[in-house]
Parts: C-alpha cells; sequence; structure tokens
C-alpha cells in the first residue's frame, strides 16, 4: 500500500488589514459543555441543548461587545470557540452580528458543526475563500468539519470569513466517512502570523509515522525561503472536542511546531494554543477541558515546589518534549478572558519573574447558558473544591449508612452543607487548614508549598478526611 501523500495539503497565506497590538492581545476563550449526536451530515450539536448552546454563544458575542481591557478603547482581539461548537445555522447571523456591534480588528475562530457537502459549498460561495481554496472535495461521503475564521478588519464594517475543511478525520469520522480538506490557511497581518489546525490534524500521521504538522513546518520553512510569508509564525490554535487532551501525540505536535521552524522561521518564541470543549462539571478531570496555552521550555516563569501563592485561574508547568504551558485551572463550562503578552514583547531578564497573562478571568456558563460576572480561580480554593464533588456523599464510604435510609439523607446534607462552607471560606483560612492538615501528613521540611504539585492520592484524601470529620 503506497503511503498517504501530506504534501498534497495546500498552504494558502491571507494577508489582513488587521492591527493588533504589538505588546499584548486581548482574549476571549469559549470552552462549553458540548453533546454531540451522530447524524448523516456528520456531528452535530445534541437538539436535547442546543437552546442552551446557543444561548452560550450570543451570550459570549455580548460579553464581546461590552469587555474592556486595561483602558476603555481596548476590545477583544481573538475570540476563540472549539472544534463543532458552532451551529450551521448561526454561521450568517454571527457574521452580522461582528460586522454590526464589534469593533475593527476583531477575529473570531470556531469549528462548525458537521454539514452536509452541498451545505458546505453553499457557505464558501459566500465566503472569502480564494479561488485556490474552492476545489471539489475528495471522498465519497456527504458531510465536512470545518473550522470558520470570521475577521473584522481595521475599517470599515465588512466582516471576511473564511473555511478551512478539517485535513484528517479522527477514527469515529473515518468510520462514518469524512470528507477531507485539502488547504490550510497562514493569516499574515502586519504584526501577527496565524494558522489554525483541527483536533486530529495536529496528531495524524502518515504509514511512515510522519507527523503532518512535521510535514506543514517544513512546507513553512520553503514559502519563507522563498519570500511568500514573513519569517515568524506567532500562533498556532488547535480547536479540538477531545476527551483526551493530554495525548501524548498533541505534545510532541506541539514540540514540533515550537522547535520545527529551523533557521528560516522563528516559531520558537510563539505559542500553541488549544481551546477544548468542557468536561460537564466544574471538577478536574482528565477529560475534556485542559484548554491550555503551549511554549518552548524555558520562555516563562515556573512557580517552584516552596513558592505560595501561585498563579490564580492558570497554571504554569513543565510538560513533557521540552515544552512548558499555561493551562487553565477549570475544565467545566466557562469562558476565559485574558491579555496574552507574546514572549517578544517583554523584556526577559535572567530569573525575572514574567508570566504569560495579566487581566486573566474565568466566567462560569451557568445552567441555563448565561454567563456569570468575571471572577479569579485561586488554587488552593480550586483544589480543595475538585476533591469535594457535589456527589462525593453517594459514591464515598465515609457517608453511607446502608442500614438506616434517613441517617443516610441527613449525612448526604451535612456533607453538602459543609463543602458549601469549605468551597466559600477565604484563602487566607483554606490555606491555614490545608497547611495544618497536610502536617499530618508530610514533615514540615519536606512539606509542598505550591497546590501545583499536590499530584498524589495524598493530599486529596486528606482533604475528603477533614470534610468527612
Amino acid at each position: 500500500m503506497k503511503p498517504e501523500n501530506f504534501s498534497e495539503i495546500k498552504i494558502i497565506p491571507i494577508d489582513l488589514n488587521v492591527d493588533l497590538p504589538s505588546n499584548h492581545l486581548y482574549m476571549v476563550i469559549a470552552q462549553p459543555f458540548l453533546r454531540l449526536e451522530q447524524t448523516e451530515d456528520g456531528f452535530k450539536v445534541d437538539k436535547n441543548i442546543l437552546g442552551t448552546h446557543k444561548r452560550v454563544i450570543r451570550s459570549t458575542l455580548e460579553l464581546v461587545c461590552d469587555l474592556r481591557f486595561g483602558d476603555a478603547s481596548s476590545n477583544a482581539n481573538f475570540i476563540l470557540f472549539p472544534e463543532l461548537s458552532l451551529p450551521f445555522d448561526m454561521v450568517s447571523k454571527l457574521k452580522d452580528r461582528i460586522s454590526d456591534s464589534w469593533a475593527p480588528n476583531s477575529i473570531l475562530i470556531g469549528g462548525i458543526e458537521g454539514i452536509s457537502v452541498a451545505g458546505y459549498h453553499e457557505i464558501v460561495q459566500e465566503s472569502n475563500n480564494p479561488k485556490e481554496a474552492n476545489y471539489k472535495l475528495l471522498g465519497t461521503a456527504n458531510y465536512v468539519n470545518c473550522v470558520a475564521i470570521f475577521i473584522k478588519e481595521n475599517h470599515g464594517s465588512e466582516v471576511k470569513l473564511y473555511l478551512q475543511p478539517k485535513v484528517r478525520p479522527s477514527r469515529r469520522e473515518q468510520a462514518i466517512g469524512m470528507r477531507e480538506g485539502r488547504h490550510i490557511f497562514i493569516f499574515v497581518s502586519s504584526k501577527l502570523t496565524f494558522l489554525c489546525l483541527t483536533c486530529f490534524d495536529a496528531i495524524s500521521t502518515d504509514l511512515e509515522f510522519k507527523l503532518l504538522t512535521s510535514k506543514v513546518m517544513r512546507n513553512l520553512r520553503r514559502m519563507v525561503v522563498q519570500n511568500q510569508i514573513p519569517n515568524v509564525l506567532d500562533m498556532v490554535f488547535i480547536l479540538m472536542h477531545n476527551e483526551k487532551p493530554h495525548h501524548r501525540g498533541f505534545q510532541e505536535s506541539t514540540y514540533q511546531i515550537l522547535n520545527g521552524g529551523g533557521r528560516e522561521l522563528r516559531s520558537d518564541h510563539g505559542s500553541v494554543v488549544f481551546v477544548n470543549t468542557a468536561n460537564s462539571e466544574e471538577v478536574s478531570s482528565d477529560r475534556f477541558g485542559k484548554s491550555a496555552f503551549y511554549f518552548r521550555r524555558g520562555a516563562w516563569y515556573i512557580p517552584p515546589q516552596k513558592e505560595y501563592p501561585p498563579t490564580e485561574t492558570y497554571c504554569a508547568e513543565d510538560t513533557g518534549y521540552e515544552c512548558q504551558r499555561a493551562r487553565f485551572r477549570e475544565d467545566g463550562p466557562c469562558l476565559h478572558s485574558l491579555c496574552y503578552i507574546p514572549y517578544t514583547s517583554v523584556l526577559h531578564t535572567q530569573g525575572g519573574r514574567w508570566y504569560p497573562f495579566r487581566d486573566i478571568a474565568w466566567h462560569r456558563v451557568n445552567s441555563d447558558g448565561v454567563l456569570d460576572s468575571p471572577q479569579p480561580v485561586p488554587a488552593v480554593k480550586k483544589i480543595v473544591s475538585n476533591n469535594l464533588p457535589s456527589n462525593l456523599a453517594v459514591s464515598d464510604n465515609r457517608w453511607y449508612a446502608f442500614n438506616d435510609h434517613s441517617l443516610a439523607v441527613k449525612m448526604k446534607q451535612n456533607y453538602n452543607h459543609t463543602r458549601e462552607k469549605l468551597i466559600n471560606t477565604r484563602i487566607e483560612r483554606i490555606k491555614e487548614l490545608t497547611d495544618i492538615l497536610l502536617l499530618v501528613h508530610y514533615p514540615e521540611n519536606d512539606r509542598t508549598e505550591n497546590p501545583d504539585y499536590w499530584k498524589t492520592d495524598m493530599e486529596g484524601e486528606a482533604i475528603k478526611e477533614m470534610a468527612s470529620t
């Protein structure tokens, strides 16, 4: 069998008239809960949650109109949604809303739910895709998974729309025959160059086990030499609906992007941004969530084990493959608003404590799809709440009363009351409680002050024991 030929994928430069700040980028990252159903047109948002999901999108659009960072003139530059999260019937409405209400120099990127090939060609005709991106899709299946990039440039109210089909299907998509795209856009402005990938595109390999991303980087280097694009790649956005966001393939792909530019392409000072859908609840989980910015190792300061307090709302940590990441603490349904400081905009000094974000906040998505006011997520409170989930009283022997139903109900009530009190306790008090608690488990000189390094079951079990007591 002949290996797949990734060279068929064409990288198409798109020049933008966008004025972005040189020292900071204001961003909103949506992390909605998404339940999908399989249809003949691919995977779509489940009808049972569609109404609520659309309210999340509308609430996000309203937030972007009202949200101001720093001085009152600063608007959000990037608004990011995960893979498959934009209902097809909202695409034209999104374009109209951005045109009418958003400030210039605004960019919305999001994955459209599965659509028919006919539906895709219909919106391509209304898009700003160049002719070389409007080709006949290969295969016999009847649906497309694509990312939409809406761009309101620096003058006028016109909004440009670019459509980029997913290049490689996941196993589930392969099983029902997704049609594959053959192009990747690279967007070039005076101060920023970026591109987008959709989930499995980032980890797919050919029969020689070569990553698609490594071949993309090779082609980008060639384009730099031929003066087709600038010699800097600032950001790569990877839109996901993935229950295993820590898959080693994503780590390896990130390394290829950040370190694969060679002498020709400066990608090592850039970032790779993973935008994933949410876990169903506001607890830490290995499934879904884990939206994060990735950088080359050593790009930013990471608080050591003995340092307290750690960063709020996101965790700075090393990963494998010579990378580090800034990972958002909340895996449940939410939005994150932030000011991202590109690595090249900060004067780095040896030993300096430079962080990639400022003005970062978490916006809870309520069950009705409406957003809460922005707030921080302190590390120690988040870790305590993660270890005291709302269903613990019915899944943990410490609250069982097998032979007395009324007592079991009473114990569940007591747990919920205790949990609420702990979660709503002042941060300083929680720090005091966990300090005393963990003294029982660790000698004082061996204790880890920074909760981001509480990686074993010992700390979590101690928190549960405190609540049960």
